[in-house]
């Protein structure tokens, strides 16, 4: 019987980060996010279909105003390649 051996899963690691603070009462709030993976691989045929590394930064907001009556919600994200 002939056997082979294939990497399905290469050594990986990852990483995701997260701050977050309130401001002027509660009625503020900014915060940003980093997530990172990085993969070491062993097979060639994996490093085709995936990325070695990858990084992704975001940021958001949120604002009430007028005794909480209104709300702003923003959020803007990117993982450049």
């Amino acid at each position: 019987s002939d056997r082979f051996e294939q990497e399905v899963e290469p050594a990986t690691n990852y990483f995701i980060g997260r701050v977050s603070r309130e401001m002027q009462d509660g009625n503020l709030e900014v915060g940003g996010i980093f997530t990172s993976v990085v993969r070491s691989f062993d097979d060639d045929a994996l490093r085709s279909s995936l990325n070695a590394h990858s990084e992704g930064v975001g940021i958001d907001g949120e604002y009430w105003w007028s005794n909480r009556n209104y709300h702003w919600l923003g959020q803007a994200a990117i993982s450049p390649d």
